[in-house]
């Protein structure tokens, strides 16, 4: 048994390898319980979660009764077998989500996690469309394995492999970050030349082998960046041109959490492929690509086309019928907004009061504050961002930063309750008070 912190880090030094120990070792702590909003560490001090989990896994909140009940019936039941086989949890997941989402997504291939979604998102468009090139966004960010690192619209994360090795045909155009325009123009007058260059490189810069254009409805990592609605009917437009096919990723904009079931109903934007994770599994790993049904014909499934050991679990596909039952019941589409509502309005108020707030933005509870040293020129405000995580955990708020490090990640749980959320509103301001100092 573990008994205190400090044998836990020295054991978790000795023995556990992290890929994103980014606290200092003052600043570290280990959790021992979770309920709703609140997390509890092994010294028995509370903090709210900030960032449902891990960017948005507890969508619900931790240890939702009705997540714990579908996990301990599907348990006694089946929690695997041979991936050739059926079951009824997946059938269930499956019907439910056609019956969900936009347009003709009809079928969908249910994976271990949102990016390995990604990638057979991906491979299964290249396969029908005989192409090989896919294009993604600055800011963009799909996962971590070598493919998706390579569609990855950040060098920071990319340059840590040796030689920033990429993907033949795979690379990236600007994106609709209105803040930090990179043709350095003003919305609406910009014509939007950020879509407009989805059309440059598909005709100059490819080899007229584009299968696919990635993007996140709303970029997460790469600082909470929200598009013009119009640039999805220009995009829409560029790629039917083309024949080339969207990739919607919505693994952290799914499921309610930007005040809409999906992200993609915000804009009217009708993708190929959607791809969910994270709030789908309520705390287990699960991603679902769903697909249009002119990329699955009816022989697809016939052919070994692609293959993971856990695709389809049952026991991952119970709960996150679970959690969609959740969603629905509670009404947390409509909460997403109530509470986003209230609190993007208590930062721009904060933001009347503390000049380094250069932009608060974001749909429902996807909210991102970027930090500026000085508003005339937008300088980063990096080093006081890193200072107000370090802050704001000390009096008991998880929050993290995107973008070049310099945007704070506000998405608790949308079963937060409001003095939570009050806590949370009161936080920030005390630490923007002291960071500002």
């Amino acid at each position: 048994m573990i008994s205190s912190r400090d044998e836990a880090l020295e054991k978790a030094e000795r023995f556990l390898l992290h890929s994103l120990k980014l606290m200092p070792h003052t600043s570290r702590i280990v959790l021992v319980e979770g309920n709703g909003a609140i997390l509890k560490d092994i010294n028995g001090k509370e903090y709210i979660d900030g960032l449902s989990g891990c960017m948005g896994p507890l969508l619900i909140g931790h240890s939702h009764p009705k997540f714990i009940d579908a996990v301990e019936r599907q348990v006694r039941k089946l929690t695997h077998h041979w991936l050739t086989f059926d079951n009824v949890p997946a059938i269930h997941l499956a019907e439910k989500l056609a019956e969900m989402t936009l347009g003709n997504l009809r079928k969908s291939y249910i994976a271990p996690g949102g990016g390995d979604a990604v990638e057979a998102a991906i491979k299964l468009v290249m396969m029908q469309r005989g192409k090989g090139e896919v294009i993604s966004l600055y800011s963009g960010y799909h996962g971590m394995s070598l493919g998706l690192t390579s569609l990855c619209g950040m060098s920071w994360r990319r340059n840590r492999i040796p030689g920033g090795t990429r993907w033949p045909g795979f690379q990236q155009i600007p994106n609709p970050y209105c803040y930090r325009c990179h043709f350095g123009l003003e919305y609406p007058d910009c014509d939007l030349q950020c879509a407009k260059a989805l059309d440059s490189a598909i005709k100059f810069a490819s080899s007229d082998n584009v299968a696919a254009f990635l993007l996140e409805v709303v970029q997460g990592p790469g600082g909470h960046i929200e598009f013009p609605k119009e640039y999805f009917s220009e995009i829409k437009d560029i790629c039917e041109e083309h024949e080339v096919s969207i990739i919607a990723d919505e693994v952290q904009t799914g499921l309610g959490r930007c005040g809409a079931m999906f992200a993609s109903e915000l804009y009217d934007f009708k993708p190929d492929v959607l791809v969910l994770g994270k709030a789908l599994g309520g705390g287990l790993p699960i991603g679902a690509a769903m697909f249009s049904e002119e990329l699955t014909p009816a022989e697809l499934g016939n052919e070994t086309w692609h293959s993971l050991t856990f695709e389809n679990n049952p026991l991952v596909c119970a709960v996150a019928l679970a959690v969609i039952d959740i969603v629905l019941e509670e009404k947390l589409v409509h909460r997403a907004n109530e509470l986003g509502n209230k609190c993007r309005k208590a930062l721009k108020d904060l933001s009347q009061e503390y000049s380094i707030i250069g932009d608060v933005r974001g749909p429902g509870l996807f909210i991102g504050v970027e930090l500026v040293k000085d508003r005339v020129t937008k300088e980063p405000a990096v080093e006081e961002a890193e200072r107000f995580v370090y802050s704001a955990l000390d009096k008991g708020l998880i929050t993290w930063t995107g973008g070049i490090g310099n945007v704070l990640k506000i998405k608790p749980p949308l079963t937060i309750r409001e003095d939570q959320m009050d806590r949370l509103i009161e936080i920030l301001d005390q630490t923007f008070k002291e960071v500002s100092k």
